[in-house]
């Protein structure tokens, strides 16, 4: 492991101390003298939503025996008393823990600790990555993903060996998104130093690095971050000027999918406020964008603390998602890896249950859209403050679940994945755009093989359509338009060394299914579905009228009695008879004269 001490990066200290005493001119450090945290006994919501009314910080991620973890200042501590409620104390004065932490900071620096061994500001963290790049060029590079509210650039680390392709699978793992979690920032650095340094030596991580693209972010958040290094310690959301006097969105309630729902909060002043819109914040839309920009990505982590829990979708839902038993193979197989590091246990199961619930968050987004595999950590400790002897026990017990997970036979097989979610109704007249990403991590891809299958009638046969390779894994194909008459069906097949690999599994016995809806160019706002499809004879190209457009088409499907109907001429089958005829061009004719 990487060796490289604190006093390899003093200029760098200098730096963020420049800034942070810049940042502390405008606002003074804010202490937590005598706050303390206590264990309260709560029974219903009712009591929760008291404690958050008189300023209690809550820190438990679930209950234990009916209690939670909550940071009480001393004017809430006499509230509480008064409320009732019973509680006990876990934590006399927060303050005390925190000058100890940066005592211990401070310590370490002056005896060149190895720099993974203690906590760093930002750019500290950055400059030790672009260390790594420069010590191993040919495995890895920085990333750049966007800046955030306040303009710092959000970077981390790319590695991947020489036989990575395009169609290579891929995983994003990022750390602090919430600020104050500071043992979640050295997770990624410590990866990244173990792939490189152990690649070429070590026949896993040889494999893995060659396998796989890994994208690696270490503080998603840098804003709150260095808030929580100059200023407030357990800051948790990132520095949005709401414009009402409270700072902050939770980036982990800002994500897309079942924004808005329970367990996120409209108001600005929560711990949990959701933004005022789905990806309105910065640092969410520059995750989001590395998801889209790797299509190949196959597995995702958002690593939190605390409370040594595995977790996985859904977190805005009860109940579990389609691939619920395998979601519980790989966590338990992570499970026994980190109980087997230090006799630390981690409980796993879906985020609604195993914590509580939560909307609008990343695991949900990667899972929903893109059927991604994606978890998440709760680290260990017993708060937010933890002392720096409790990091490298840390990374050392969940690095064998990671390089588990990465190499977990969903993440490498070859595979087809939706890129959005399948689209259920099919506009007449107009194609349909279907985009899928296509990786293995066992066998070569060519990409001219990937077939767009379709039928326009459930008892026809499927035609196919090459679909077009556009790079990192992605591919796009169009189904051709069609009309009312019409019942569409598709899938999507890769065909490889091992075999016919499709999307949907098991097709062309199960397939995605359509229905037709009529677009309306007198509704300004038009939307769908909600606009039935009408059928009219002979306008196969769905404007609602029967004009020479359609009359061209219409030789098309000219085939007689006893040939076989192509499924998207069975708009011209006036009669019905099972065949397009003369009879059903003077139909047509029949019926354009009439309108």
């Amino acid at each position: 492991m990487r060796h490289i001490t604190t006093g390899q990066f003093q200029m760098s200290v200098i730096f963020a101390t420049l800034a942070a005493l810049s940042v502390q001119a405008a606002e003074p450090v804010k202490r937590y003298d005598h706050h303390q945290v206590l264990s309260v006994h709560v029974e219903s919501p009712l009591d929760v939503a008291f404690i958050e009314d008189i300023g209690g910080d809550i820190w438990s991620h679930r209950p234990i025996d009916g209690a939670i973890d909550v940071r009480f200042s001393p004017d809430a501590v006499e509230a509480l008393r008064d409320s009732g409620l019973k509680f006990q104390l876990k934590i006399d004065n927060v303050q005390t823990l925190i000058d100890a932490e940066r005592d211990s900071e401070r310590i370490a620096a002056e005896r060149g600790v190895p720099f993974l061994e203690t906590f760093h500001r930002y750019d500290e963290i950055i400059a030790y990555l672009e260390q790594l790049v420069s010590d191993h060029p040919k495995l890895a590079s920085l990333i750049e993903l966007g800046r955030t509210v306040q303009g710092r650039e959000i970077r981390g680390i790319r590695i991947a060996g020489p036989d990575v392709t395009e169609f290579s699978p891929a995983v994003i793992y990022f750390s602090t998104v919430h600020a104050r979690e500071w043992i979640t920032t050295s997770i990624n650095p410590y990866l990244a130093t173990h792939l490189l340094e152990n690649y070429g030596t070590n026949q896993q991580v040889t494999d893995l690095v060659n396998r796989v693209e890994w994208l690696l972010v270490p503080v998603a958040n840098p804003d709150g971050y260095e808030y929580t290094r100059s200023t407030a310690r357990l800051w948790r959301k990132n520095r949005r000027d709401n414009g009402n006097g409270t700072f902050g969105v939770d980036i982990n309630r800002n994500w897309g999918w079942a924004w808005g729902g329970i367990g996120s909060s409209g108001n600005t002043n929560s711990e949990i406020y959701r933004g005022p819109y789905p990806f309105s914040e910065p640092e969410t839309l520059a995750l989001r964008d590395l998801f889209l920009q790797h299509p190949n990505v196959r597995a995702q982590l958002d690593i939190h603390s605390y409370g040594q829990l595995i977790l996985w979708p859904w977190g805005y839902t009860p109940f579990v998602s389609p691939d619920e038993v395998a979601y519980q193979d790989i966590g338990s197989t992570m499970q026994q890896l980190i109980f087997g590091v230090h006799n630390r246990f981690y409980n796993a199961g879906p985020i609604y249950t195993a914590i509580y619930p939560v909307s609008g968050d990343s695991l949900d987004w990667s899972y929903g859209v893109r059927r991604i595999w994606s978890l998440s950590f709760e680290l260990r400790g017993s708060g937010f403050v933890i002392p720096i002897s409790e990091i490298t026990p840390n990374n050392e017990e969940v690095l064998p679940a990671i390089l588990h997970l990465t190499g977990a036979d969903p993440i490498h097989a070859t595979q087809i994945n939706q890129l959005a979610a399948p689209p259920v109704v099919m506009t007449m007249g107009q194609p349909q755009f279907i985009a899928v990403a296509i990786t293995s991590g066992v066998e070569d891809i060519d990409p001219s093989l990937a077939r767009l299958h379709y039928r326009y009638d459930s008892s026809g046969p499927f035609e196919s359509v090459a679909m077009q390779s556009l790079g990192s894994a992605q591919f796009n194909g169009y189904l051709p338009p069609t009309n009312c008459s019409s019942t569409p069906e598709y899938y999507v097949s890769i065909t490889t060394g091992s075999g016919i690999h499709t999307l949907p599994a098991g097709a062309p016995n199960n397939v995605y299914t359509m229905s037709m809806q009529h677009w309306s160019a007198d509704v300004p706002d038009w939307t769908g579905p909600n606009f039935p499809c009408i059928a009219a004879f002979g306008d196969i190209n769905g404007d609602t009228e029967v004009t020479l457009i359609d009359f061209v088409a219409f030789s098309n499907c000219l085939v007689g009695p006893g040939s076989q109907l192509l499924p998207e001429c069975g708009v011209f089958d006036v009669e019905p008879d099972g065949d397009v005829d003369l009879g059903d061009l003077m139909a047509m004719q029949r019926l354009q004269s009439e309108s």
